[in-house]
């Protein structure tokens, strides 16, 4: 849109490469859903930006009891997110690990970013098969399709109502869900499709 509104260039002559990466999905079987038992992840950098701690904050004594919600990874706020999740038995923080051990664990990947490129966690998260929950920023709805593959997150202020509807979804919608995260991921982010786009162009250009 930028290129087209902005700088004028001629639709025709764009071409859209989207960022891929490796498959690393092992183990292929859906996980199961249960609705009394949501387990969240929530991988990025920990700082001001990603918003941990002040999400920590605002949902305190407001998240449904059927949730948890666990941080991963590094950053300048560990400490204080770390001190916040000992408050509580509905947030852990578990430090930097790496995402292939713990991801079938979980339900959901979330991101609630102040700003977003195109997040790796999200591409990740539908790369193993998980909805996700993000919001509107940034590339984050080039991965999620709003009630396709997870569900938008709008504000603070909408948080803990729309992460409490999650426990009304029945076994049956989350397997779509979840099925439907992977054929995003197969369709637009695989590193072999990736190359093959680059080496069309080129090839093109070459000839």
């Amino acid at each position: 849109n930028n290129l087209v509104e902005y700088f004028k260039i001629d639709n025709n002559n764009i071409t859209v490469i989207r960022n891929g990466i490796k498959d690393r999905l092992n183990n292929g079987t859906l996980k199961i859903f249960d609705p009394n038992n949501i387990k969240i992840l929530y991988p990025a950098r920990i700082n001001n930006v990603k918003q941990q701690v002040k999400i920590v904050e605002f949902l305190k004594n407001r998240l449904s009891k059927k949730i948890t919600i666990d941080f991963v990874g590094d950053g300048e706020d560990k400490d204080k997110l770390n001190q916040l999740c000992k408050e509580s038995t509905q947030f852990n923080f578990k430090g930097f690990v790496n995402i292939d051990e713990i991801i079938d664990d979980y339900d959901f990947v979330m991101l609630f970013s102040k700003n977003e490129g195109l997040p790796l966690s999200l591409i990740e998260a539908c790369m193993f098969q998980k909805p996700i929950l993000a919001n509107d920023v940034g590339g984050n709805l080039e991965i999620l399709n709003e009630g396709h593959n997870g569900f938008m997150l709008s504000n603070f202020e909408s948080l803990p109502n729309t992460l409490s509807q999650l426990h009304f979804l029945s076994n049956e919608k989350y397997q779509v869900l979840a099925h439907n995260s992977r054929q995003i991921f197969e369709t637009k982010f695989l590193s072999e499709k990736m190359y093959t786009e680059y080496r069309n162009i080129i090839e093109k250009m070459i000839l």
